[in-house]
C-alpha cells in the first residue's frame, strides 16, 4: 500500500488517485468522480513539482478529513484493510490524548474547612 503525501499548513494532504487505488475505486472516469462525497475545502490541486510522481502533471490531494470520508464510505474488500489500519492507528491517537489529559488533570481536593458535598439518603 502506498499513498503519496504532502505536508500544507502543518498538515498531511494525500495524492487522491492513490488513496481511490488503495480503496478499489475505479479510475477510468477520472478521480473527480469519486470525490463527490468529499468537501471542496477538503481537496486542492497541485500543480507540478509540489509532490513526487512519475510523468505527474498535476494531482489532486485531500486533507485527513477528506481521507476519512472516502475510507468510510467504501465498502468494497479492499477497503477493509485500510479501514481497519486507520481504525487503530486514530483510536492510538486518542487514547494517547486521552490519557495524557488525565494524566494532567488536577483531581480537586478539599481544603481544610472547605465542606463537601452531602450525600443524598437513599
Amino acid at each position: 500500500m502506498h499513498l503519496r503525501t504532502t505536508m500544507i499548513d502543518g498538515q498531511p494532504w494525500f495524492v487522491a488517485a492513490d488513496v481511490c487505488r488503495v480503496l478499489g475505486f475505479g479510475l477510468a472516469a477520472g478521480v473527480s468522480k469519486n470525490l463527490t462525497s468529499v468537501p471542496r475545502s477538503d481537496q486542492r490541486r497541485l500543480t507540478p513539482g509540489q509532490i513526487g510522481g512519475k510523468g505527474m502533471s498535476t494531482a489532486t490531494v485531500i486533507s485527513e478529513s477528506g481521507l476519512y470520508k472516502l475510507i468510510m464510505r467504501s465498502d468494497k474488500p479492499e477497503a477493509r484493510e485500510f479501514q481497519n489500519w486507520v481504525r487503530r492507528s486514530t483510536r492510538r491517537k486518542f487514547v494517547g490524548a486521552a490519557v495524557g489529559n488525565q494524566q494532567n488533570a488536577t483531581p480537586h481536593h478539599p481544603s481544610p474547612g472547605e465542606s463537601r458535598p452531602r450525600r443524598k439518603a437513599a
